[in-house]
């Protein structure tokens, strides 16, 4: 005997319950009406068969007959349903909210792999991001793309762009990120993809994290400056159909990094004002500037910021694909357990995120004020990471905020209604750079690798204080900008220079002379 019985989900959806020799299966009723091959088949895969017509007239008839609707839960794609976090490989329950569960996975989905070991993992994060900006915000974004359906004060996905013109690491900043979840070559997509190939790129991501690599691939492959707008208008909306001007539902939840080798909003800046300014809301660059490209300061234990990216390449692939899992388990244990745990931990959330905008200031009201939101929520995910004792060390709002000024200064955005001069971008480097910088009266004795290592030179002639950049740490620092913030220097009498922009300096006695930049530091600057 086969019974079938009708549900309807949350959208309106009908479905057929059918049961045949103690096992259920459903099937869409639309697809029933319309595509009954299609119906059969997702029966099928559900390991229900259905294969002869008596049995198949039995199941119409019978369908025809009904009236009454039960309410059901529609399980179509990996994420959260209710305090339900639903992952590649986990067994449904039979309800969650009380709602039978229809399940209608796809059979794609990203594997959460793991090797290694947590403790392995936490050790080569700590050694790497600990002290560092741009990985430990980066890390953040991960955790926070899983709290996301928990912040309802995010209207749109959040979007950060990575962006520099050199090979600073940027796309080994988005295997870092990839480790919290699996595979580098699971969690990492690119931007060779038409604006309609974006479905499957953003259900692949649901409530979760979508890495871009390489932005320049899209307009390679013939997007234009127009398609590029709507592509990011999508999938912040996390809609295939959003436009420009209208306001779509979110049909896919997720924060999205990317890398660039130049800003998207840059490359905008010929489109129409208010489209090329609604993507800069929905969209952050991140300058890769660090003094030594993605760090701050080259970590302890590795020569080089080319070893230290090596050791983040290495992690990413022995230990990778705990870190998710630990934070969901403890998500789930010290809240989502309990029926009014979702609301303890929005208000956690939202906690959180008062705590980065005190940090910042600014009137939320503006449009840096939905950026800056975003930024908060990165915060409030790496400081449950951490609380979470997932993230092995502190600093996760300094970092964070670190980021969100580079970025401010980056698009050279208004905040407060001030716009930031190149002595000031020029300055933020000086300070992030201090611990590495060196002041000089004389010559100094200095090896090779010592003087790479160094940010800049401080030296005060005739009481004028000089900050001798090197063209490496200079182009390092300010990339494809580096020549707008040079003129500007020069236009403003800050650029010290008898031929062109550099000048020759004796920095150490191994060498008779070094090119570098030479910037007035301002009486009224302190470093």
């Amino acid at each position: 005997m086969i019974s079938p019985t009708k549900f309807i989900t949350g959208d309106g959806s009908e479905w057929l319950q059918v049961k045949k020799g103690g096992r259920a299966g459903y099937g869409k009723i639309d697809y029933l009406i319309e595509n009954p091959t299609a119906f059969w088949a997702q029966l099928k895969r559900q390991k229900l068969t259905i294969i002869s017509h008596r049995s198949r007239k039995e199941i119409i008839d019978a369908a025809e007959n009904l009236v009454d609707s039960e309410p059901a839960l529609h399980v179509g794609r990996y994420g959260w349903y209710d305090r339900q976090y639903v992952k590649p490989g986990d067994e449904l329950p039979d309800r969650i909210d009380g709602l039978p569960v229809i399940s209608d996975l796809p059979a794609n989905a990203r594997p959460w792999a793991h090797n290694g070991t947590i403790d392995g993992w936490q050790t080569g994060v700590a050694h790497l991001c600990e002290g560092q900006a741009i990985p430990t915000f980066v890390m953040s974004c991960a955790f926070a793309s899983l709290i996301l359906k928990f912040a309802p004060s995010i209207s749109d996905n959040p979007f950060f762009e990575l962006a520099d013109d050199t090979s600073g690491g940027k796309s080994t900043m988005l295997e870092l990120s990839a480790s919290v979840f699996g595979k580098t070559e699971d969690w990492i997509d690119n931007w060779d993809t038409t604006v309609n190939g974006l479905e499957e790129k953003m259900a692949l991501a649901a409530d979760s994290i979508l890495q871009l690599d390489e932005e320049n691939h899209f307009m390679a492959g013939g997007g234009t400056k127009e398609t590029l707008a709507s592509t990011i208008f999508k999938l912040a909306s996390g809609s295939e159909k959003a436009r420009f001007g209208q306001d779509t539902a979110r049909k896919f939840r997720f924060l999205g990094l990317s890398t660039a080798n130049q800003p998207i909003a840059s490359l905008l800046s010929t489109i129409e004002k208010s489209r090329a300014d609604a993507v800069k809301v929905r969209l952050a660059t991140i300058p890769v500037n660090a003094p030594f490209g993605c760090f701050d300061t080259v970590p302890s234990g590795e020569e080089s910021s080319a070893d230290a990216i090596l050791a983040v390449k290495n992690l990413a692939r022995d230990h990778h694909g705990h870190a998710a899992r630990e934070f969901l388990g403890v998500l789930k244990g010290r809240y989502l357990s309990r029926s009014f745990g979702a609301e303890l931990l929005k208000r956690k959330i939202a906690r959180y995120m008062q705590e980065f905008r005190d940090l910042v200031g600014g009137d939320l009201n503006r449009p840096e004020g939905r950026l800056l939101d975003k930024f908060a929520l990165v915060y409030a995910g790496g400081r449950l990471a951490y609380r979470f004792r997932v993230l092995p060390f502190r600093g996760i709002g300094p970092a964070v905020l670190q980021v969100y000024r580079r970025s401010q200064i980056a698009t050279r955005s208004e905040v407060a209604g001030t716009r930031v001069s190149a002595i000031d971008e020029v300055m933020a480097f000086l300070e992030r750079g201090k611990s590495q910088s060196r002041i000089v009266s004389t010559p100094a004795d200095l090896t090779e690798k010592e003087f790479d290592d160094t940010s800049y030179f401080l030296k005060v002639d005739a009481g004028t204080k000089w900050a001798l950049i090197t063209s490496q740490s200079f182009r390092r620092a300010f990339g494809f900008r580096s020549d707008e913030v040079l003129a500007d220097l020069h236009r403003a009498g800050l650029l010290r220079a008898k031929d062109g922009r550099q000048s020759q300096v004796r920095l150490r006695t191994s060498k008779s002379k070094d090119r570098v930049y030479q910037v007035q530091v301002p009486m009224d600057k302190a470093i």
